[in-house]
């Protein structure tokens, strides 16, 4: 079977993604001190960290499921060589979910280490919550499937 360039360059693109993510996770908890990375056990900015064991089981079945047919679409564009442009938006989010889950099965939560502070003249200092490169991945992702849905959108009314 003949694997196109792209597909090449998507699949070093993810591992890399993981690669990069969990390096720099591991040389923060290792190196780094406590108050320089942050353990987020919920969700989204540490919302509901304090959920139920049905809640996690279901959140894990939720995921399997989806990382699965998520493979599942994504073998059947590299083997119908049908590439669509949205793929590298979703295997962005794809991978930066897989990164993060890989650190929830390690320590029970996501380790967040970036931290991003802005300093306006009016409204003072305003600290963005923590990240890591994962999360920079799915939004990356996020904005990639944005853009396509809009450029297609526009292109059908012109």
């Amino acid at each position: 079977m003949k694997y196109s360039l792209q597909s090449w360059l998507l699949g070093l693109a993810c591992i890399g993604i993981v690669i990069a993510d969990q390096a720099s996770k591991w040389l923060t908890i290792t190196y780094g001190t406590a108050a320089e990375y942050a353990i987020n056990t919920g969700v989204c900015w540490g919302i509901g960290g304090e959920f139920t064991a049905q809640y996690v089981l279901f959140s894990w079945a939720l995921r399997l499921g989806i990382f699965i047919f998520t493979l599942f679409v994504v073998w059947q564009g590299v083997c119908a060589h049908n590439l669509h442009k949205r793929l590298w938006p979703y295997a962005l989010i794809v991978v930066g979910a897989f990164s993060n889950s890989i650190d929830r099965m390690i320590f029970d939560g996501v380790i967040d280490f970036i931290v991003l502070k802005l300093s306006l003249p009016v409204f003072g200092t305003f600290n963005w919550p923590w990240f890591n490169i994962a999360d920079i991945a799915i939004v990356g992702g996020l904005c990639g499937l944005l853009y396509y849905e809009l450029l297609c959108t526009c292109q059908a009314r012109s």
